[in-house]
Parts: C-alpha cells; sequence; structure tokens
C-alpha cells in the first residue's frame, strides 16, 4: 500500500516519487479495507481508481491481489502506521527506555495530541457518503402501500422495510422514516401483531411523525393496548386523539365522525372492562424453570467448580436435555460486526428481520424494535461510538472490533463509580 509521509503531503509534491522510507511502510501493511483506500486515494489526491491502482502495482509489486485483499484489515491500521511515524521521529530509543506501561501511554499520547488529525479521534473514522434518499424512500413507500390494499401483507412490509431505511435522517429526524413506519404499524395492526405495532407508532412519534396525521397513530395505539387490555394507557390515548383533532389534516365533517368514534371507543372501557376480550401476547421472554440457590441465574443442574488446572468452570450435575436453558445473564458489553450493521440489532445482537429500525445517529446501523433502539441510547448516552467500531473492525475475523468492548465496559458507569 502506499503511505505518503505527512512531510511530503505538505510540501504537496506535484510528483508520486515514494522514498525509501515509503517502501519500508509498503511492506508492513499488505492489505487494505475499501475506506482506507478511498482515504489514500484523497491524501495522494488521485480520483481515478484505476490510476491509483495501476500507481500501487508500479511502486508496491510486492502487494500481490491488491484488488481482492481490502477486507483484511481495520481503518485504524493505516492509522496504526501514521502514529508509528510520529514516534519513530521523536526517537524510539526515547519510548524504549521508559520503564513502566504508564509510562510509555503517557510518551506516545504527548506525541499525538500535537497532531490535530490524532488529537481529535473523530478525524480518524472514516466519513460515510449517505446513500439514503427521500425519492426513493417514497417509491418504496407507495409500493408498500400498493401490496397493502392488495392484502399482501409480506410484500408490503418488506417495502415499508426498505422506504424506512431509504430514508434521511438528519438531527434524528426522518419524516419519510416517520411515515414508513407509520404505515408499517397498520399492516401490523391488521395481522393482530399488536406489540409490534405499538413499537413502530412509538417509533414513528419519535422520528417527527407529521402532526397532523397524528391522531391516527394515537387512535391506533389506543386500540392495540385495549386489545392487550391495557385499558387505562387506551383511553390515555384515545383522549391524546381526540385532543389532537384540531389539527387534524381532515375536512370537518370527517372530524366530527372520527370524534364520535373515539368518544365511542373510550365509552366501551370506562369502568368494568373485565368481560373485554384480551390478545395474548408474544413471550419471548426465556426463564429458567429450576434456578440455582447460590446462581438464580443459573438451572441448578449446573455448578460452579475449580481446580488448578481448570480454573473456575461449569459441570453438569444432572442430564440438560437439547435447548434446555441453563443460563441467562445480560452482557457486560459486546459488539457487532461492522460486516453485519445492516441486518443485526445493536442492541440486542439478534437478526433484525421484519422489523428494522434504522439508528438516528449512524448510516447503516439497524436496531430490531424501538424499545432496543432506546435502550442502546440510554445505555451509551454520551457516546456515538458505532464510528470507532467500524474504525476498529475488519472482514478478516469477527473480533476484530474487540477493543470496543474494554470501552464500552467502560463507559457505563461515571468515573466514579471506578
Amino acid at each position: 500500500s502506499i503511505i505518503l509521509l505527512r512531510a511530503v503531503v505538505t510540501c504537496q509534491l506535484e510528483s508520486y516519487y515514494l522514498t525509501d522510507r515509503f517502501k519500508q511502510i509498503q511492506s508492513r501493511m499488505a492489505f487494505l479495507t475499501e475506506e482506507m483506500k478511498m482515504q489514500l486515494m484523497k491524501v495522494v489526491g488521485v480520483t481515478d481508481v484505476t490510476e491509483f491502482d495501476n500507481l500501487v502495482k508500479q511502486h508496491a509489486p510486492q502487494i500481490e491481489n491488491f484488488d481482492k485483499t481490502f477486507t483484511k484489515h481495520s481503518p485504524f491500521d493505516l492509522q496504526l502506521v501514521l502514529m508509528k511515524e510520529q514516534i519513530e521521529s521523536h526517537g524510539m530509543n526515547n519510548f524504549q527506555n521508559l520503564r513502566t506501561t504508564e509510562e510509555k501511554i503517557k510518551y506516545v499520547y504527548d506525541i499525538l495530541k500535537k497532531d490535530p488529525e490524532f488529537k481529535d479521534v473523530s478525524k480518524m473514522c472514516f466519513k460515510r457518503k449517505s446513500q439514503k434518499d427521500v425519492t426513493n424512500s417514497k417509491r418504496l413507500r407507495d409500493l408498500g402501500n400498493k401490496n397493502f390494499q392488495k392484502k399482501v401483507n409480506e410484500e408490503a412490509i418488506r417495502y415499508y422495510n426498505e422506504s424506512i431505511l431509504a430514508g434521511p435522517i438528519e438531527n434524528e429526524k426522518g419524516k419519510e422514516v416517520s411515515l414508513g413506519l407509520g404505515n408499517r404499524s397498520v399492516v401490523f395492526f391488521n395481522l393482530h401483531e399488536y406489540e409490534n405495532c405499538l413499537q413502530d407508532i412509538e417509533g414513528a412519534l419519535a422520528f417527527a411523525y407529521p402532526e397532523e396525521l397524528q391522531y391516527k397513530v394515537f387512535e391506533r395505539k389506543g386500540r392495540c393496548l385495549q386489545a392487550l387490555g391495557k385499558f387505562g394507557e387506551a383511553r390515555q390515548s384515545y383522549g391524546r386523539a381526540l385532543g389532537l383533532m384540531d389539527k387534524a389534516k381532515a375536512t370537518e365533517e370527517k372530524k366530527v365522525e372520527i370524534k364520535a368514534d373515539l368518544q365511542k371507543s373510550i365509552k366501551e372501557i370506562q369502568g368494568d372492562s373485565e368481560n373485554q376480550p384480551i390478545a395474548l401476547r408474544n413471550k419471548k421472554n426465556y426463564t429458567i424453570l429450576s434456578p440455582h440457590k447460590k446462581f438464580p441465574n443459573m438451572s441448578d443442574c449446573v455448578t460452579i467448580q475449580y481446580n488448578p488446572d481448570a480454573g473456575r468452570h461449569a459441570v453438569a450435575t444432572a442430564d440438560i436435555s437439547p435447548g434446555e436453558i441453563i443460563l441467562i445473564e445480560q452482557p457486560v458489553a459486546w459488539t457487532v460486526t461492522a460486516s453485519q450493521f445492516s441486518s443485526v440489532c445493536q442492541n440486542c445482537a439478534r437478526q433484525v428481520g421484519r422489523t428494522p429500525f434504522p439508528s438516528p445517529k449512524h448510516e447503516a446501523a439497524v436496531f430490531c424494535s424501538f424499545s432496543c433502539l432506546t435502550e442502546f441510547a440510554n445505555t451509551f448516552p454520551k457516546y456515538d461510538d458505532l464510528p470507532f467500531v467500524e474504525l476498529f473492525a475488519s472482514g478478516a475475523t469477527e473480533g476484530s472490533a474487540s477493543i470496543m468492548l474494554a470501552f464500552r465496559c467502560l463507559v457505563q458507569k461515571p468515573s466514579t463509580w471506578y
């Protein structure tokens, strides 16, 4: 790979002359990610990919299959080479003579913080060009509407999903996203998937659903809550819908009709509602049938033992059936592989399936529900660290961003907690 020394960049050499020092750096990195390649092209001043590839082949013939090896390293690998150049320019003997790890960290930190490119760590993250587009989002939503009218529900959901993910988001709001979620909630309501419907309604409102249409989602929310037996919350939602009728985008005649329906719904669940039918809720929670007395998150068919050879470990004390749950515990920290950002929930690490929610802060990241989206935001309220997960991740190994596990362990608690 071609790594230009900062001195060369500063001098703004018009030619692409590579010094012996460059060739030494090239030998350290035989692989690049696509994002790193784009960064290098920008530094070198080349816009044509073919021209850049030919330049590499001319000056770095030792790099084989250049076009096919981008996924072997993370974008941080490029930054690491540049960091090492900075340290070496100040003399490696100074670094090597330091005795403690703390002294070495301080030495490196003091050097790097003087460079504006390293002082602001966010500058190391590549800037992803948005692929989201209002026109495309509307087109996909229209296709969803057509399938919904034909009662082809799963196709409607698929198109709404594509529309939601294609909708631009700015300052954590997105009109097209909110409209797509609102439309998808209608499909889930008709399929009696009330919990999915409620998640979509909360998401639509969070992404700034148009005020003149909000009475619709609050009415739908009320009907979902009523179906689930949450009559008090249902009355509140019907009340919110009534309060929004003055801003509703509808004729006066239609408003009168809608208000009458809402008042009728409120009356139906006033007082004793024991005879109201209640929909069954989806049970997704796992349970331990026979908890361990000392470790309640673990089954009593397992015990914890210790010996010097194996260390602390679990041992079965009874036969365990295939699929039987023996331990339930929330992870202290986790990351999603960057290559799976578009299909795996950032919070629970499950496939998002047919209910994707876009991250309000990241171009590609998704969540499986609005609850997961908000839980993730509450877990890491001060740090938008997804760009750093990408910075350290490569396509070579799933654990390439494992450094972020330590980061996420630390930032969940205030410094005083430690």
